[in-house]
This record gives structure tokens, C-alpha cells and sequence, in this order.
């Protein structure tokens, strides 16, 4: 059977046989010379000398055609005159001239015959190089669906450079495909893609399958390497995935699992994990594991959720150390890998990790498996360093805008509440909702027993969290004692990132059952001194960073401003209101004006005396006015030419029984009037005015 693919081979290197050819010609040239000198003339014994031209034909160079001929057509000229005498002259000549032009005709044809093949060579070794050395593949399948041979260098790729000792390869398609294309009227091409892996590397190739019509059931195939394309692909995919995924949640705590899941199934990794920063133990400890569902690495998990690593130990402490991603062609192998054993009992071997970071400062690592053995992928780690640093900024933008959102959300709080118990609730609710917290508490100083008592709580509406909070409740917390008394005793905030770490911790216990992990605390500050403790707990580790603590300090100050203006407020309230009953418990009429003469107050006997049902129709109205604008005879009394107001708003302490006013029926009625200057800063602001009614018949004066 022909074979498709058969390419000429190289051409031999036969510089070196040229002086053996060159000496065969002479050998044969000198032959033909002897015999043509001891044969008559006219017989054609220079003919032979042709075969001199056409044995030079083998020499590599060019031009030795030529030469012979030249040579050739000497010796036939001294043969004609050394041979001895035969027939006719006439007829020797003939011989000798028809002797040269063979052996000229023998030349040029040569000559010709070798430029045209040298060049076919040319273009043949051009192609044959080409096609040998191309990155795709042409090959061709047998009747048994077996690959006989290929052409180009792509199954260099795979590992292939023979198809005799390999067996099945890697290209060859699935049995029901061939039988497909072979069965098929139409003979349409079929296309159909291979992968694998080969020294660590993943590969692709896209196939393409044609029936080759002079060889019956045998076909064609194409593969052309697609391997930089198709990982140009997963990692667009990765990348899409996982921004996917951060455009929908509200932070990257809550998308661990979903990231995880989007990196290994996107470049087809087996576990992965991402490690947080313990910053007050300095250790990395894994807060969120995925793994493919199909295996079974419960050893490498379980370990992994139980070790924790300083800086520059184990793999992703040697990220965190680093700051930059790394990567393990075989875990197993590695002797700065703890979980050595467990990863090689379980098949795992392959690795990579990246750091997530905002600026130069590491916030976490995230670390992949694989249990094929992978050799490094320098463009991969150089897209995870880039991907790691937008994560980074994703997370420093939303703890920044959840932070705002803390400070407008407690501000407006302040703003819009009535009461300082109603407060104390909706600036707990407030600060668990917009950071994603599970329980607030907040603690208040009881000076009577020297403790923090637990005042009031709020919990996600999920889960009641009765153990956290009844506990709570019963608890009376001395100076020092847990994180809310350690709050209190040195007067800013605190952080534990996980409340199981620290048994001694009063609601450790409760916090574990219900699975709280983060804790922070805060206190509240009026006049240097705590006042109360706000406490919260997080299903996540809570990262007490100084922006955070700083934020919780400006917040803590805020509030006891907010609680010492109200309660300013609500003894200024009790105060008025203490005096409001003085006054109106009094049978006296009693009255205030400002320095412009307007009613400031007024008791309950000043309304009764003046007939008015309450004080709306005299407070911030002109005295003079409502009490005497006219005198008891008609005539007008201006507020400048009135003896009383004037007198009162000089700040003269005043007693007159001489004055009339008149009530709210317009009747007159004689008073007895004492009036006092209010002085502040040594200026008159007002006056108080103490009167009585004089007679009760006297209420038609003037009409």
C-alpha cells in the first residue's frame, strides 16, 4: 500500500565522493582513448565517450558535466589523428563529428537535467522540512483505527517522536467516530478534540477526520495544537467566574466557598483552600475548604483544618513570607510540606497558592491541588499574582464602604432617636446589619455593684443564639473579666478573631456551640470615663485591623456625646417641668417677658386671672398688647409711652397697684403688680411679673 505521507529523505551529503567519481570518469575516458587508437578510422569509437559524460552525472558539482565534455571532445580529436588508416576520410569525419555532438547533446541534457532536479530537491527538502517541523500533525489511520504514520512535530507535545512501540495514541479517535465518518454518504470531515497530560503539562488538540477515497476504509486526520488557546480560555473563565461571583455578594467571607469551587473547576484542580491571618497569634489558619465531590481526601482535610503555619512555614506560610505566588510540581515530595504524607497517601501532588493582598500587606492565601504531578506554569502564577491584588482591593473597598456605611447608619440612628433605650437597640441592629454580624450586646457599668451588666442584646432574625444571650443576660462581668471587662478596664476597642482560641473567655463555650468565631468589643466614652461596652460576635473571623478599632473608637465617643446631650436634655426637661408644676401650684399670677416684651411663660393663675383656656394665645406675644393697649377710657396706650413696660424691661424692681389690664372678654380690672429684672452677664434679658386682681367688681371701667 502507498504510503500518504512519504516524504523525500534528505539529501545525502556527496562532496566527498566527488574525486572518486571524477577518477571512475577518467579511468573509463582513458579506456576508450586505448582502444580508439588501436581501432581503424570510421569505425565510432569515440561514441562510447558519452558514457564518461553520463557517469560524471553523479558528481555533486555542477559544472564536471561540462568539464567532461571538453575532455571528451579532446581525446576524440587526437583519436582521429593518432588512430590508424581505415575507410573512406570522408566517412571518418563524419563518425568523429557525429561522436562530439552526442557527447555535447549528452552534456547540455545533463546539465539541464540536473539544475531541474536539483531544484525539485530543493523545493521537496523545503517542503519535506516544513511539514516535518510543523507544531500540527498529519497522520494516518489504518483499517484497525491504529495510527500507521505522521508527519510535523506536534506529537512532540504528547511525547511521541515513533508510532511503532506506543500502541494506541492519544489523537486516534473513539471507535463509533471512525465508524461514523466511514458509514457516513456524505464523507463530511468530523472534528473532535484530544487531551492529556505529558511531563507535568496539560495538552490539547483539535482533530479533524476525512475518508482518504484511494485506500478504502482507511482516513486522514488533522490535529492542530490548540494547548496555549484552550489555557487562555480556562483562565478567562476563572477570571469571569470568580468576578461573577464578587459582583453578587457583599464580601469575599461570604463567597470562600464559591471562589474556591470557580478557580478548581475552571482549571480543573481537585481541592482548594484559603488560609486567613490570625494577627494577634501570627499564624495562618484555614478558614474554608472545597473539594471535588467525587474524592475522597478526608486525611488531607482533616489536617488542613487543624494545622496552622507562621510565617515562612509550610506552603502557604512560605506565600505569606513571600508575598508572591509559588508553586510545587509534587507535594509529596516536598520536605516543606507538613501534609507531605497525607497528600501522597491520598493521590494529591501538584500545587499552586497565591497571596490575596492590598498593597504590599497580605491578607490571606488561597492554595490548590491537583493529583497530577504539575510541572510550573509561569504565566498562570504571573495571572493569580495580578488576580490576587484585585481581590486585595476588593476587599479594602468593601470593608471601606461597609465601615461608611457603620458611621452614617449609627448617625442617623443619633439623629432619629426618641429615647436612650430605643437607641441602645437600633445602633446594635445597625452595626450587626451593616458588618454582617450575628449578636450585639451591650454592657452597662452598674457603679452599685462595681460589674457590667448586660442591658440589652439584638441577633440576626436567622438564629436566636439563646446560649450566647441568656448566658449574657446572668452574667455580671468584674474589671478585666472577658472581653467586654478587658474593654472596660483600658478604654478602647478590642478584637478576638476566634472566640474558641480562648477558653477563659466567659461565653466562649456558648459562642462555640452556636458557631461564633470573631468577637469585638467597644466601649463608650462620657467624660473620659466608660460608660457602657458594646460587645458583637461573627459566624467569621473578625480581623481586628487599626482602622477597624479606630473607627470603633471615634464610634464609641460619638454615642457617649449622643447619651450626655440626652441626658442633659432629660434633666432640663425634668428640671422645666419641676418648676412648671411649682408654678402652677401656686394661687399667684405669674408671667415672664423677654427684652422685647413678649410672654415667655405663664402659669395656670395668670391664665385664669386673664380668662385664657392655655398659653398658646399668650407665649411669644407683646405683653402690652394683650394687657393694656388702650387705658381704661379709650384712649390709646403705646408700648413707648407705658409707664409698666418701660419700667420692667430697665430692669427697675417694680411694685404698683395703679395698673389696669384687661382679660380675654375685653374687661378691665385693676392689679397689684410686682415686676423683676432677669440679669445675665450683667445685662437685663427679661422680667418675671407677679400680679393679683384687686377687686372682682370692677369690670366695666371705661365702657
Amino acid at each position: 500500500m502507498d504510503r500518504p505521507f512519504s516524504l523525500p529523505e534528505e539529501e545525502p551529503d556527496l562532496s566527498k565522493d566527488r574525486p572518486r567519481i571524477i577518477a571512475l570518469a577518467v579511468f573509463l575516458a582513458a579506456i576508450i582513448f586505448g582502444v580508439d587508437l588501436v581501432m581503424p578510422l570510421g569505425v565510432a569509437e569515440a561514441v562510447p565517450y558519452v558514457a564518461v559524460v553520463l557517469v560524471i552525472l553523479r558528481s555533486p558539482d555542477p559544472r564536471d558535466p561540462l568539464y567532461a565534455a571538453i575532455g571528451c571532445s579532446a581525446l576524440t580529436f587526437f583519436g582521429f589523428l593518432l588512430s590508424p588508416q581505415g575507410s573512406e576520410l570522408w566517412l571518418a569525419e563524419i563518425n568523429r563529428v557525429m561522436a562530439l555532438f552526442a557527447i555535447w547533446v549528452t552534456a547540455i541534457l545533463a546539465r539541464q537535467i540536473k539544475s531541474a532536479d536539483a531544484d525539485i530537491r530543493g523545493k521537496s527538502q523545503m517542503l519535506a522540512g516544513i511539514l516535518r517541523n510543523m507544531p500540527t500533525v498529519a497522520f494516518h489511520l489504518g483499517e484497525d483505527g491504529y495510527l500507521k504514520e505522521s508527519v510535523g512535530k506536534g506529537l512532540n507535545r504528547i511525547g511521541i517522536s515513533g508510532l511503532g512501540s506506543y500502541g494506541r495514541n492519544a489523537l486516534e479517535p473513539p471507535v463509533e467516530m471512525r465508524e461514523k465518518i466511514l458509514s457516513s454518504e456524505t464523507r463530511d470531515p468530523i472534528f473532535y478534540e484530544s487531551s492529556g497530560m505529558y511531563r507535568g503539562q496539560p495538552w490539547w488538540f483539535m482533530n479533524c477526520l476525512i475518508p482518504e477515497e484511494a485506500h478504502g476504509k482507511n482516513l486522514l486526520g488533522f490535529a492542530l495544537d490548540i494547548t496555549h488557546l484552550k489555557q487562555t480560555e480556562r483562565r478567562l473563565a476563572t477570571h469571569h467566574a470568580v468576578t461573577s461571583i464578587l459582583v453578587q455578594v457583599e464580601s469575599i467571607t461570604d463567597a470562600h466557598k464559591q471562589i474556591l469551587q470557580a478557580i478548581c473547576q475552571s482549571l480543573n484542580w481537585n481541592i482548594g483552600a484559603i488560609w486567613e491571618i490570625d494577627h494577634q497569634a501570627q499564624v495562618l489558619h484555614c478558614v474554608d475548604i472545597w473539594q471535588h465531590p467525587s474524592l475522597n481526601l478526608d486525611t488531607f482535610v482533616s489536617q488542613t483544618r487543624g494545622l496552622t503555619f507562621a510565617r515562612g512555614v509550610g506552603f502557604p506560610g512560605r506565600v505569606w513570607k513571600q508575598g508572591e505566588p509559588a508553586w510545587i510540581e509534587d507535594v509529596a515530595k516536598d520536605t516543606n510540606f507538613p501534609r507531605a504524607s497525607a497528600a501522597d497517601q491520598e493521590g494529591l501532588h501538584g500545587g499552586f497558592a497565591f497571596p490575596i493582598q492590598a498593597g504590599d500587606h497580605v491578607l490571606s492565601v488561597m492554595e490548590f491541588f491537583s493529583q497530577e504531578v504539575m510541572a510550573p506554569d509561569t504565566e498562570l502564577l504571573n495571572m493569580f499574582s495580578a488576580f490576587g491584588r484585585q481581590l486585595g482591593q476588593f476587599v479594602e473597598r468593601k470593608h471601606k464602604e461597609r465601615r461608611l456605611a457603620v458611621y452614617n447608619a449609627v448617625a442617623s440612628v443619633l439623629v432619629e432617636s426618641e429615647t436612650l433605650e430605643k437607641t441602645y437597640g437600633q445602633i446594635l441592629q445597625s452595626i450587626c446589619w451593616e458588618l454582617h454580624w450575628k449578636v450585639g450586646l451591650l454592657w452597662q457599668v452598674n457603679p452599685m455593684t462595681n460589674a457590667l451588666e448586660c442591658i440589652e442584646t439584638w441577633h440576626a432574625p436567622s438564629h436566636y443564639f439563646e446560649g450566647v444571650i441568656d448566658a449574657s443576660r446572668r452574667l455580671k462581668l468584674a474589671l478585666g473579666e472577658g472581653l467586654a471587662g478587658q474593654v472596660w478596664k483600658k478604654g478602647e476597642p478590642l478584637g478576638i478573631i476566634d472566640i474558641a482560641q480562648k477558653p477563659n473567655h466567659p461565653l466562649a463555650a456558648a459562642a462555640k456551640r452556636e458557631g461564633l468565631q470573631g468577637a469585638l468589643a467597644f466601649p463608650i466614652l462620657l467624660g473620659g470615663q466608660v460608660r457602657s461596652v458594646m460587645e458583637f460576635f461573627s459566624s467569621d473571623h473578625v480581623e481586628p485591623d487599626e482602622e477597624l478599632l479606630n473607627m470603633f473608637t471615634a464610634i464609641g465617643i460619638q454615642i457617649g456625646h449622643f447619651i450626655g446631650h440626652r441626658e442633659t436634655e432629660e434633666t432640663l426637661r425634668a428640671t422645666e417641668e419641676r418648676e412648671r408644676l411649682v408654678l402652677n401650684s401656686t394661687t399667684e399670677a405669674i408671667f415672664g417677658l423677654d427684652q422685647d416684651g413678649n410672654f415667655t411663660l405663664c402659669n395656670a393663675a395668670c391664665l385664669r386671672l386673664l380668662g385664657y383656656k392655655d398659653s398658646s394665645f399668650l407665649l411669644g406675644k407683646n405683653a402690652h398688647d394683650i394687657l393694656h393697649p388702650t387705658e381704661p377710657n379709650g384712649q390709646p396706650n403705646s408700648f413707648e409711652t407705658c409707664t409698666f413696660c418701660q419700667s420692667t424691661l430697665r430692669g427697675e424692681h417694680r411694685h404698683s397697684t395703679e395698673e389696669i389690664f384687661v382679660d380675654a372678654n375685653k374687661k378691665f380690672f385693676p392689679v397689684e403688680c410686682w415686676s423683676h429684672p432677669i440679669v445675665k452677664d450683667g445685662i437685663v434679658i427679661g422680667a418675671v411679673v407677679t400680679m393679683r386682681k384687686l377687686t372682682e367688681d370692677t369690670n366695666q371701667v371705661g365702657t
